[in-house]
């Protein structure tokens, strides 16, 4: 019994480190990606943070929720406590968020990047501003490493940007960019031919395409998981929030593609 409460007080004396902001920050979230890793890593309930987008929500009473997106207010931001900002890559952002003088400011570029690249960005940026994180960090790392090794069995994809129907395909095709950007880049998948990120189908083209065994999927974002509706043999609909949400979401979603589609 002696060495029982020995023991337990040996482990009592022991500092419990958690992964946590470094104290000297207040923090404002306006990153999508950013604040999916917070989530997914515990911060979001921190009292570090000073606000947040409203379309980047997290589970944090003391936090406020900001609207307004990249139209925000100066004069609403300008009364919030922060000297660091993560922001989404926006030139609107930019001079709202340097006009306000903000000692740290992290601009998370996520144009086409793939969500891996995303992921391992967002990582390298939070480890200077967090501690004792790095387990959390390593375990997205070896999900991120787990998902890619899953294989595609469907070789001939065509991604669109809304809903299709059986009478007619959404005009915006995407391409290099995403989680479609990373099938491309790996030779996973074969795509529409064009160098853009996102591009407006040609009706020319696109007849060759539909000789060719191309399964068309129509891309919306929806607050579920993963649900799908199939059209035809070549056509489907497939709805998730992570869908079009750069970084850690679409590796989840890519994870869900895998494992119910290809």
């Amino acid at each position: 019994m002696l060495v029982i409460k020995l023991l337990l007080l040996l482990i009592i004396s022991f500092p419990v480190f958690s992964c946590e902001f470094k104290q000297q920050f207040k923090i404002g979230l306006y990153s999508g990606a950013i604040v999916d890793v917070i989530n997914e890593i515990g911060l979001n309930k921190s009292n570090q943070i000073s606000f947040y987008s409203h379309y980047f929500p997290i589970n944090n009473q003391k936090a406020d929720k900001i609207q307004g997106g990249i139209f925000v207010s100066k004069k609403k931001l300008s009364q919030y406590e922060a000297n660091l900002v993560f922001y989404d890559d926006s030139t609107d952002l930019e001079k709202v968020f340097h006009s306000l003088r903000i000692d740290s400011l992290e601009s998370i570029k996520t144009s086409g990047k793939t969500p891996f690249e995303v992921l391992v960005d967002n990582i390298k940026i939070l480890e200077k501003y967090t501690e004792n994180c790095e387990k959390k960090f390593e375990s997205l790392k070896s999900f991120a490493k787990k998902v890619k090794k899953k294989k595609i069995k469907q070789s001939r994809v065509i991604f669109f940007l809304g809903e299709i129907t059986e009478e007619k395909l959404p005009p915006m095709i995407m391409l290099h960019d995403g989680f479609v950007e990373y099938l491309i880049k790996n030779k996973i998948i074969q795509s529409y031919q064009s160098p853009l990120s996102y591009v407006t189908w040609s009706e020319k083209l696109m007849k060759e395409y539909e000789n060719g065994d191309y399964l068309y999927i129509g891309l919306n974002a929806k607050s579920v998981d993963f649900e799908t509706e199939r059209i035809n043999e070549n056509k489907m609909n497939i709805y998730s929030r992570y869908a079009l949400q750069p970084g850690l979401s679409q590796i989840k979603f890519l994870e869900m593609l895998k494992e119910k589609l290809f």
